[in-house]
């Protein structure tokens, strides 16, 4: 069993390194994302923000948390730009559509250290889930470390 679970580990890995969403059993699992401007929706009116997704099925247990750390994040508007380290959680049942953001059933923004995301959320057992890893500031783009257990 323990061979099956890392090779899952891996392959998830590699997916997610590459920017693939993808579906898999909940384990714990630690990856350092990109935010870019490749991936974006608009929140809060006219306001731009990227955002990566990572999708997973819960197994038999309810209670999971996410937890940001590692961020660097540069936030820019007109000519100004400013280091913000302002990572931000959603949690979605089901697909995450950027064209309609709403329906979200958690989100977190400074639950954790200093500005870091922590949510510890109750989930349906087996069913399939969207973690959307996005910024507090709208044009906020880099790098953060997300952990799912």
């Amino acid at each position: 069993m323990a061979d099956k679970e890392e090779m899952m580990k891996l392959f998830l890995t590699i997916l997610l390194f590459l920017g693939v969403q993808t579906q898999a059993d909940l384990f714990s699992v630690t990856q350092s994302l990109e935010i870019d401007s490749e991936s974006t929706f608009y929140r809060e009116g006219d306001y731009l923000f990227g955002y990566k997704v990572i999708e997973f099925k819960t197994g038999e247990t309810e209670l999971v948390t996410f937890e940001s750390e590692n961020s660097n994040l540069l936030a820019s508007f007109g000519e100004q730009s400013w280091q913000s380290d302002d990572p931000y959680l959603y949690i979605y049942e089901g697909e995450f559509d950027p064209s309609d953001p709403e329906g979200w059933l958690y989100e977190d923004d400074d639950g954790g250290e200093d500005l870091d995301f922590y949510l510890e959320a109750d989930l349906s057992p087996n069913t399939i889930y969207n973690a959307v890893i996005t910024t507090y500031n709208p044009q906020e783009f880099g790098t953060v470390d997300v952990t799912i257990t």
